[in-house]
């Protein structure tokens, strides 16, 4: 009489059981990723990051239709969606949901930024910002303060600096990572490591246009870089007349760099230049100094003492004619802001855009922009005009 009574409750005792099992078997799998992703290995996001975003990859292209025309091997194709399913944790056939439902990976495209990090200048250079909604105003000083001395009892004078405001606000800047359909299918993190790494130079490349040779023009959307703030504030060195070529740079158009700058600069900033002058930059040294360029060997270069940043949006060595280019900056680009979206770039994947090529399109989008601290903070060094 008694087992009578409780059987509705005995009888949902399997199905609970079930239920805690896969739950079991999919913290197991969870802890399992973990171990075998381990610390993210240089030029490379983690597997367990890549793993996220192939499986995205994979997920969108089979909601759309459109994945048998890129794998026709069925029994590899059940292998990559098995795999997809488990690393995002769905379970049965992803049908008639939409990308809203299952959004592209936010936890992980944050990866994708510290691995432009190490193709780029300006992000590992510039101080961070968070971007928001709308428009950030920090503060920063438009004129200073002098401190002096203070007599015994006399009145305390205030201090008042005039203040200004900077502009950050978000910029869009992307593009699209072109897939071929041909690409080794074996591993969806082969796919996402393979899109991260393609993503992550393009970002790390156009960081560094913008936040160097940004004009103000609509281009930038009004954004001006280093070189242009320092142009504006008469920090630039343009060389004599005649000499268009990066070649004709001298010892002493350099070392001119040191007197545009605020004093306190001298002991934190460094150079930047593009890297096929370190086929030149020994020539500065002569027999009376024979240390104005130092190669050392850890890899890293000084010029005057102070540190080399190699970057390829500067303008290149070359001994022909290059008129009004940039070709080295000096400064400390601490006092410049790099701001961006915390919480990485946005990803969206189309099987339909390239269709003609039989290429699938993976589009990146982060948005970005740049303002500055200080206006004596870096130096520029410009060929001569034509």
């Amino acid at each position: 009489m008694e087992i009578s009574q409780e059987w509705g409750a005995v009888k949902q005792l399997p199905e609970a059981v079930s239920a805690i099992r896969r739950d079991v078997d999919a913290i197991r799998r969870g802890r399992l990723n973990g171990s075998q992703s381990g610390p993210r290995v240089k030029g490379q996001i983690s597997d367990e990051g890549a793993a996220n975003l192939g499986a995205h990859w994979l997920m969108n292209l089979e909601r759309n239709g459109k994945l048998l025309a890129v794998c026709s091997d069925d029994g590899l194709r059940q292998k990559l969606m098995t795999e997809a399913r488990s690393v995002l944790g769905i379970q049965q056939r992803w049908t008639g949901q939409t990308t809203s439902e299952f959004p592209l990976p936010s936890t992980y495209s944050a990866e994708i930024q510290i691995l432009a990090a190490e193709y780029g200048v300006v992000r590992n250079e510039m101080t961070k910002f968070p971007l928001g909604i709308g428009t950030a105003k920090p503060p920063r000083h438009k004129t200073g303060m002098t401190f002096g001395s203070i007599e015994m009892s006399a009145i305390f004078l205030e201090k008042n600096p005039a203040f200004e405001f900077a502009t950050l606000e978000p910029h869009k800047v992307g593009g699209i990572v072109i897939t071929p359909r041909e690409l080794d299918w074996g591993s969806i993190v082969s796919i996402g490591q393979y899109l991260a790494k393609l993503a992550a130079i393009e970002f790390a490349r156009v960081e560094d246009y913008w936040g160097f040779l940004a004009d103000g023009s609509a281009t930038y959307e009004s954004v001006k870089g280093v070189c242009d703030i320092a142009a504006d504030n008469s920090k630039v060195t343009t060389m004599g007349a005649g000499n268009t070529a990066p070649a004709d740079a001298t010892v002493a158009n350099f070392r001119s760099l040191f007197g545009l700058v605020n004093s306190r600069v001298l002991s934190t900033g460094k150079w930047y230049l593009n890297a096929t002058w370190r086929c030149f930059l020994p020539e500065l040294n002569s027999e009376a100094n024979q240390y104005t360029y130092r190669e050392l060997p850890d890899g890293t270069a000084l010029l005057f003492g102070r540190p080399v940043v190699w970057t390829e949006v500067l303008q290149a060595y070359t001994d022909s004619a290059a008129a009004s280019q940039y070709i080295a900056v000096f400064g400390d680009l601490n006092y410049w802001w790099f701001a961006e979206r915390v919480n990485g770039p946005r990803i969206d994947v189309s099987g339909d855009v390239l269709f003609h090529y039989d290429q699938i399109a993976t589009r990146f989008i982060q948005e970005m922009d740049f303002d500055y601290m200080a206006t004596d903070a870096s130096a520029a060094l410009k060929t001569a005009a034509a």
